[in-house]
């Protein structure tokens, strides 16, 4: 979170003195006032009304002057340089197992996470597979060696299963991010998209929990998306050995670009690439993601300081205008009196 900042900074310096010049003025005109209520009463006590209209007509007057000084709304600024939080999560259901990328979807995404892990300086790196269910090998760290550890380790291509990809999302933010947050938060998902009939949470409820976490979430698109290929068995399985549905048949599968749009487009949180059956660096995308998502933030935040600067002369004004009111109703009242 940053400070505020001023755009007209000089205007700051009559704030205090005309606190202290008002301030002086309302204590003699109360001094005054319970002289002359003195002598004519035998009483010094003031009306309540009076010393608190008074109280707000200084209130007032300070806020407009707050509202011409330029208040900078401040926000937090999605820097594409500070340290992040960043976990990869890679869908390991049969799916990804398709050899239409060398040698295999999963196999491909885990050597560019290898190679890539190294150019993400100064970010804490974390590593999570997912199914049905998701396991987390690799909490946030800036330990490579750790981070290593988790990539290399044998079973995590073995998760067996549907795509449930909005249930990994939720369930990684609810495991990894939902305590305080003291840097920026992202997951980078690298999925084929699965089957529709995989998901058991709605997107809207996806966005929800991404935004309650303070997560940012960019999805890379693996596989053919024009071609089905044939889902094998096993990661190593020969041609022989494909998974079949209960009806018997071959099931096939192809990049779900149509599903992972669609999951995209329900949140400015998350972003999807569809990287296809292409070699990409890893590591120069998400900066250029961060900037632009940097970039984006910072316009947010101009675009706030207006209306906030907005609310203040709004405020102000019209609790002037209310003052005025009021006292020209009490001048009213004294009129009638007068005149009774």
């Amino acid at each position: 979170m940053t400070n505020i900042t001023f755009e007209h900074p000089w205007f700051l310096l009559a704030l205090p003195i005309a606190a202290l010049a008002g301030g002086a003025l309302l204590w003699w005109s109360a001094k005054e006032r319970r002289k002359a209520i003195e002598k004519l009463t035998g009483k010094r006590k003031l009306p309540l009304q009076r010393i608190l209209g008074e109280s707000l007509c200084l209130l007032a007057l300070l806020m407009v002057l707050l509202a011409i000084a330029g208040p900078q709304w401040p926000g937090l600024t999605r820097s594409n340089t500070a340290s992040r939080d960043i976990v990869f999560l890679v869908d390991s259901s049969r799916s990804m197992f398709v050899r239409d990328i060398h040698p295999n979807r999963n196999e491909a995404v885990k050597r560019i996470i290898q190679a890539s892990a190294e150019k993400f300086s100064g970010h804490q790196l974390g590593l999570a597979v997912f199914g049905e269910d998701v396991t987390v090998l690799c909490a946030p760290s800036k330990d490579r060696n750790f981070f290593r550890k988790g990539i290399e380790q044998q079973g995590w291509l073995q998760v067996t299963g549907g795509s449930n990809i909005s249930g990994a999302i939720i369930e990684l933010c609810d495991a990894l991010y939902s305590g305080k947050q003291f840097r920026g938060r992202d997951i980078i998902l690298f999925t084929d998209g699965g089957f529709d009939f995989d998901e058991q949470a709605s997107i809207e409820k996806v966005a929800a929990t991404l935004k309650k976490a303070g997560c940012d979430l960019l999805i890379f698109g693996v596989g053919n998306p024009a071609k089905e290929s044939f889902v094998p068995g096993k990661p190593d399985a020969e041609t022989g050995d494909i998974v079949r549905g209960d009806d018997g048949k071959r099931v096939l599968s192809r990049l779900n670009s149509k599903k992972l749009q669609k999951m995209a487009n329900a949140s400015e949180r998350i972003y999807y690439i569809p990287v296809a059956t292409k070699t990409f660096d890893l590591a120069q995308i998400y900066s250029q993601y961060r900037h632009t998502a940097a970039q984006r933030a910072s316009h947010e935040e101009q675009e706030m300081t207006p209306h906030f600067r907005e609310f203040i002369w709004v405020a102000g004004s019209l609790l002037l205008a209310g003052l005025f009111s009021l006292q020209m109703t009490r001048g009213n009242r004294k009129n009638r009196r007068t005149q009774k």
